[in-house]
């Protein structure tokens, strides 16, 4: 059996401005081009927590897929360091819609 762990509970949508600035809730959406490093990283994010295989994210057409950002956070954190490969293409996607005043 296999199953995808990219969302937890998921909130309402929070990001709206102050100030000239976006706020963001962690909460949110935010989609990622995983490359090969990163899709090895996410396969194996759970092996101490979920006894059955972990499948892969879906990813679009261009090849992004959908994660809660806490979540993003908590996989890909400890894999980011200044001046070596990332796990992702750094640009990410985040959803006008979900902008709230």
């Amino acid at each position: 059996m296999t199953r995808s762990l990219i969302h937890g509970h998921r909130a309402a949508p929070s990001i709206r401005t102050d100030g000239g600035r976006v706020l963001f809730n962690i909460n949110d959406e935010i989609q990622v081009k995983l490359n090969d490093k990163g899709r090895e990283i996410y396969l194996h994010a759970f092996d101490d927590d979920v006894p059955e295989r972990v499948s892969l994210p879906e990813e679009d057409a261009e090849g992004y897929s959908k994660f809660q950002m806490w979540v993003f956070m908590q996989i890909f954190g400890p894999h980011i360091n200044m001046g070596f490969a990332q796990p992702f293409d750094t640009t990410i996607k985040f959803n006008p819609k979900d902008f709230h005043e």
